[in-house]
């Protein structure tokens, strides 16, 4: 939105999402850029008042208060080998969900034979963990 922040579910409604659902947390994986950026405590509120908002801890980008978590990949100087970024739509499996019990894999192909693979888990609580790959049938050593 120009000249300010846009309202943050016209944000979350801007791009493909994998859901996350555990009893600690919710909110959603942006599959644009692979980006954490969508999530709550579930045991925690705003205020003291029982059915006060949840903690709002990531918020995507160009939201008031945007916060969010990226991972990626840089390539060795002087390679132009082509990356994701934060603009990279992933692949999901169909519909997808991020819980304690299933992890969530997002992929993407940079059509010059390297899949970058993303693999999101969550524990009972709050820990989170990232998982990069890369599969290369270049036939060649990628650096």
């Amino acid at each position: 939105m120009p000249g300010g922040a846009q309202p943050r579910e016209v944000a979350l409604g801007a791009t493909p999402r994998v859901k996350i659902k555990t009893p600690s947390v919710t909110g959603s994986i942006n599959r644009e850029g692979a980006r954490h950026d969508d999530l709550h405590l579930s045991h925690y509120r705003t205020t003291v008042d029982p059915d006060s908002d949840t903690i709002t801890l990531l918020s995507p980008s160009g939201t008031r208060g945007g916060f969010f978590a990226d991972q990626g990949w840089a390539p060795a100087v002087g390679n132009t080998l082509k990356l994701p970024g934060v603009k990279t739509v992933w692949t999901a499996p169909k519909d997808a969900s991020l819980t304690v019990e299933t992890p969530v894999t997002l992929t993407w192909n940079n059509g010059e034979g390297l899949t970058f693979l993303r693999t999101f888990s969550v524990d009972k609580d709050y820990m989170f963990s990232v998982r990069q790959e890369v599969r290369n049938e270049t036939g060649q050593p990628v650096a």
